[in-house]
């Protein structure tokens, strides 16, 4: 079973905004999570997750988690879509 905290969330978000699994990015790193991370498009873990996360995962982060793991996967996220520098550049001013 998908853990159903994660499941309702991307329910309701789902239900209010329409948006799909299809069009989600998940970050997660432990057993809980797992479901969910095979359902997404876009699914990451930090390097210290256990291996049975990171073998289902698209991306491994370099950093650890509670280190900036989630950080790195946003601008990941970003650099491939071609924005990392706007946003940058826009929070800078």
């Amino acid at each position: 079973k998908l853990n159903s905290i994660e499941v309702a969330v991307v329910d309701e978000i789902h239900e209010k905004f329409g948006i799909s699994y299809k069009d989600i990015a998940y970050f997660g790193d432990d057993l809980g999570d797992m479901k969910l991370l095979e359902k997404v498009s876009i699914s990451a873990a930090s390097i210290s997750a256990p291996l049975y996360v990171q073998n289902i995962v698209n991306f491994t982060m370099k950093k650890r988690g509670g280190e900036d793991a989630f950080r790195e996967f946003v601008e990941t996220i970003l650099e491939a879509n071609g924005v990392l520098t706007k946003v940058v550049e826009d929070v800078i001013g």
